[in-house]
C-alpha cells in the first residue's frame, strides 16, 4: 500500500455526488486485493454477507441481511416488497454481466426483476451502474479447478485471473473519465466472496464452510474528492453498509439494514449467512451456517443435519486440482484437518473477543424475512449446464 494513513474515511463523509457505479471482482478474498487497486482510493476490510453469489449478491444490491431478503438460491427471485438499486424511484439503473463466469445470460437479471439491459451509454442521471466483472472465479482460461495437476497452478492461474480483472476495473475508470462522468461518480470496488485455494487440509472454491478466507473480502471507493491510499482499520464493514454509503453521498433515502460507512467512526463486527440444500441428487444435502466474524476472527455455527452436513462434505472433498482424489485417503490427516470445519456445531476461528453467546445473540437478532417469500422459478437448460460444470448443482 503507497500510504499508512489509517482511521480516516479519507473524505468520504463530506463528498456529494450525482450517480454511484459498483464493480464486482467476483471471488476476490481480502487477502488478494491488488495494491493497484487499493491505491486508488479508501479502502475498508468488510465481511461478506454470504460466502456464494446468490446470496451476498441480494445483500450488495439491496442493503439487506440473507434472511431479510430470503434469497437462498438461484432459483429465487428477490421479494418484491424488498427494495434494491434497480427499483428506485428518479433513478436510473443498470446491471452489465458479459465480463462474468456465465457462458450465457446471468441468472441475476430474472432474480432482480431485470427486463431491458442497458449500458453504461444508456442510462440518465442520476444512475446506480453495476458491473459484475469475472474476478477470481473459475473457470481460468476455461479450465475447472478440477483441471490444474497440482495447488500451484492454481494459484498461478487465481492470481492472473485477479490481475486481470484489476485491468478491467483500471479501463473502467477511464471509460468514466471520458464520458465525463469521473467527478460526478462515486465508484466502489468490491466483491461477493472469497475463495478457498487449498486451506484447512485442501478446501477450493467457495460456498462452504464458512471461513476466513471465504468471508474477509475488500471495499474501496474511488472519486477524484477522496484520498488515495487510505485504510480505515476502525471500520469492519459489512456488504450491507454499501448502499447506505452510496446513497448518502448521492443524497438519497433508504431503508437499509447497514450502515452508511461516511458516519461510522467505530465497527468491530460482521455477521454471514450461508443456507444452501441441494436434493437434486439422489441423497438431500446440505450446509447450513451462521457467522460472526471480527478484523481477525469468529465463529461459525452449524444448524443443518450432521448427517446432510457429511454428505455435503463428501462432494466437497473430492473438488480440488489434480485427478484421483477420492475417500480411500479417509484418514489421511488432511482430511481430518477438514472434517474439523464440517463436524462441530461451532468452529472458532483465532479468538474472537465477544463471547459465543454475545455473537449468537447479534445473529438471532436480525429479522427473519421482511415480509413476501421469494419466488421460484425453473432454470433454462443452459444455465443448469453452466452451473453444473461449475459444480452448483
Amino acid at each position: 500500500m503507497a500510504s499508512d494513513r489509517r482511521s480516516t474515511d479519507g473524505g468520504l463523509s463530506d463528498l456529494e455526488v450525482t450517480n454511484a457505479a459498483i464493480f464486482i471482482s467476483d471471488a476476490l478474498r481480502w487477502d488478494h486485493l491488488l495494491d493497484g487497486v487499493r491505491d486508488r482510493g479508501v479502502t475498508y476490510k468488510t465481511v461478506a454477507q454470504s460466502t456464494a453469489t446468490n446470496t451476498s449478491v441480494p445483500s450488495i444490491l439491496t442493503g439487506r441481511y440473507p434472511p431479510e431478503h430470503r434469497v437462498k438460491d438461484w432459483i429465487h427471485t428477490l421479494p418484491e416488497d424488498v427494495g434494491s438499486v434497480f427499483d428506485r424511484a428518479n433513478v436510473d439503473s443498470a446491471y452489465e454481466t458479459s465480463n462474468t463466469w456465465w457462458s450465457g445470460a446471468s441468472p441475476l437479471f430474472d432474480m432482480f426483476h431485470i427486463g431491458e439491459r442497458q449500458g453504461l451509454a444508456d442510462l440518465s442521471e442520476p444512475f446506480v451502474y453495476v458491473l459484475h466483472d469475472k474476478g477470481g472465479h473459475a473457470p481460468y482460461e476455461g479450465r475447472s479447478i478440477e483441471d490444474f495437476p497440482d495447488r500451484s497452478s492454481l494459484l498461478s492461474a487465481y492470481h492472473k485471473s485477479v490481475a486481470e480483472s484489476a485491468r478491467r476495473f483500471y479501463e473502467f475508470l477511464d471509460d468514466l473519465e471520458q464520458q465525463g462522468l469521473r467527478d460526478d461518480t462515486l465508484v466502489a470496488f468490491v466483491s461477493d466472496h472469497g475463495e478457498l485455494l487449498g486451506e484447512y487440509g485442501g478446501f477450493y472454491g467457495h460456498g462452504y464452510p464458512i471461513c476466513p478466507e471465504l468471508v474477509y473480502v475488500p471495499t474501496v471507493f474511488v472519486h477524484p474528492q477522496l484520498e488515495a491510499g487510505v485504510f480505515n482499520d476502525n471500520v469492519l464493514a459489512e456488504q450491507v453498509d454499501l448502499l447506505p454509503s452510496i446513497y448518502h453521498a448521492m443524497d438519497v433515502s433508504h431503508q437499509c439494514s447497514g450502515d452508511s460507512l461516511a458516519s461510522v467512526e467505530d465497527k468491530s463486527h460482521g455477521l454471514t449467512f450461508r443456507d444452501h440444500h441441494n436434493a437434486n441428487r439422489f441423497i438431500d444435502h446440505g450446509y447450513v451456517g451462521h457467522g460472526y466474524f471480527e478484523r481477525t476472527g469468529g465463529y461459525v455455527f452449524h444448524t443443518s443435519n450432521l448427517g446432510k452436513r457429511l454428505v455435503h462434505f463428501a462432494s466437497d472433498h473430492v473438488r480440488g486440482p489434480g485427478a484421483g482424489k477420492s475417500w480411500v485417503d479417509i484418514a489421511s490427516p488432511a482430511v481430518i484437518r477438514k472434517f474439523r470445519h464440517y463436524v462441530p456445531d461451532m468452529v472458532a476461528y483465532d479468538e474472537p473477543e465477544a463471547s459465543v453467546h454475545e455473537a449468537r445473540e447479534l445473529l438471532d437478532a436480525i429479522p427473519n424475512g421482511l415480509g413476501l417469500e421469494p419466488e421460484h422459478r425453473e432454470l433454462d437448460d443452459e444455465t443448469k449446464d453452466a452451473m453444473e460444470n461449475l459444480g452448483y448443482l
